[in-house]
């Protein structure tokens, strides 16, 4: 079940990478209020959770040509997220 929903993920992901707005959408709905918690943890402030977390598909959005990513979305964003929250927190 997680190779099918890694493989969900690489393929939505390159719909996105073509400026699919309406994956990318779907991709903001699904993961947006995990990421927003996991965020949370780190910083203890919901409004700056949901900034960071914001910021994270912003930069996703802008960037999804360069951005090569092999595996896993999910673990990209999560990755991301925490990268953010803890430069924050710096």
């Amino acid at each position: 079940m997680a190779r099918k929903t890694q493989q969900i993920e690489t393929e939505g992901y390159e719909y996105v990478k073509k400026g699919n707005k309406k994956v990318f959408d779907s991709i903001f709905r699904k993961y947006y209020n995990n990421m927003a918690n996991y965020a949370y943890v780190f910083v203890k402030s919901r409004s700056i959770a949901d900034e960071i977390v914001s910021d994270v598909f912003a930069d996703l959005w802008i960037k999804r040509q360069s951005i090569d990513i092999k595996n896993s979305l999910s673990a990209y964003l999560y990755k991301s997220v925490k990268n953010r929250a803890l430069s924050y927190l710096r």
